[in-house]
Parts: C-alpha cells; structure tokens; sequence
C-alpha cells in the first residue's frame, strides 16, 4: 500500500488512484471497517453508538466531498440527532 500510494492525491474527491490501489489488495473492507464511518444513516449511528461504548467521547470527522455544507447538515440530520 504505501509503495504504490499516491500521496499528491491524498483526500483529493475526484481521484481514484488510491481506491483503486485499495481495492486491487484487497484492503477496502479492513480499511472501512477500522478508520471509517460510512454507509448507510443506521449503519454510520450503530458505529458510532458502538465507538461510544468502547469508551470514545470525541470523533473528528473529515469528509472528503463535493458540498460540505450539505454533509454537515445530513450528518446532524441523519446522524448525530438520532444517536441514543
């Protein structure tokens, strides 16, 4: 992964050279699965929900997408107001 990671487009929305790397090892789900939130509004509440229970108080979130305000906003929407 780090040979052939191509740091210039690190969290740049519109390429796709990492996935593509990610995805031909193999890594996306191991990766999703331990850096991430994603997937679907239930799916990114039950990870978070099970973040809490391990002891975590304080995410930070770095969204790599086009309309950030409209993240933000689905995010506490979708998301954060539904936590239990």
């Amino acid at each position: 992964l780090k040979k052939g990671y191509a740091f210039h487009e690190h969290e740049m929305v519109d390429k796709q050279t990492n996935a593509e790397l990610v995805d031909r090892l193999g890594l996306r789900e191991y990766l999703l699965d331990r850096f991430a939130i994603a997937g679907s509004p239930e799916e990114c509440r039950q990870k978070i929900e099970d973040m809490n229970s391990f002891g975590v108080e304080n995410l930070r979130i770095a969204a790599h997408v086009h309309d950030k305000p409209a993240f933000i906003r689905a995010w506490g929407r979708e998301i954060i107001s539904r936590i239990k």
